[in-house]
């Protein structure tokens, strides 16, 4: 079978879908499937043996990259590219956003690609976790309480949330940027004052 393996990206968390892109085509390679690597953020297509020898720079783009990539069409371009088109199935290996907000998925699913992992529907409604527990609530999962506050938040709605909020779960709280993936951005508090 012939895979295209989407790894790299221009999120965050870039180096770390490197590491996961390149164990899955590994993988898939040792099965006996013909596998293609493309990172969306540059447009490079390589095989494994190529990602070995010039592995991509792992660095993530800059906010100015990002704006460039956005205006440009390297990443769909990439998305629409001979390697994807003669796939028989997409293997995506990106992480956060755009690989694991829907947009991609959204976008396979226009070219009629097989890919793994959710459709775009549920990658967007899961990728913001205050959305997500809005559901699972109204749908009777119990999920570990939580709270969501806006940066837009004045200091007296910060201070509130931050008194109402500590006293429900006590002083150790995970706080995490409502549409990242992985860690990034996590932060364990034990202080009574916390900060975002």
């Amino acid at each position: 079978m012939k895979l295209a393996v989407l790894l790299g990206g221009t999120s965050a968390e870039r180096e770390i879908s490197f590491h996961t892109g390149n164990a899955m085509a590994r993988a898939y390679e040792s099965l006996g499937h013909d596998v293609t690597l493309i990172d969306p953020a540059t447009g490079r297509t390589m095989s494994i043996k190529e990602f070995r020898v010039d592995p991509p720079n792992a660095q993530p783009p800059t906010a100015e990259e990002v704006d460039a990539l956005t205006q440009g069409s390297i990443f769909l371009d990439s998305l629409s590219s001979k390697a994807v088109r003669d796939a028989d199935a997409v293997v995506i290996g990106l992480h956060g956003v755009p690989g694991e907000d829907g947009t991609v998925q959204a976008v396979l699913e226009l070219l009629g690609k097989k890919f793994t992992g959710s459709g775009s529907r549920s990658s967007t409604i899961a990728i913001d976790k205050a959305y997500t527990k809005i559901l699972m609530t109204a749908c009777g999962i119990r999920t570990p309480r939580w709270g969501f506050l806006s940066k837009a938040s004045t200091q007296q709605e910060y201070q509130a949330f931050e008194a109402n909020f500590q006293q429900a779960v006590g002083e150790n709280i995970v706080i995490k940027p409502n549409d990242q993936g992985s860690t990034v951005g996590l932060t364990l508090s034990t202080q009574p004052d916390f900060d975002f």
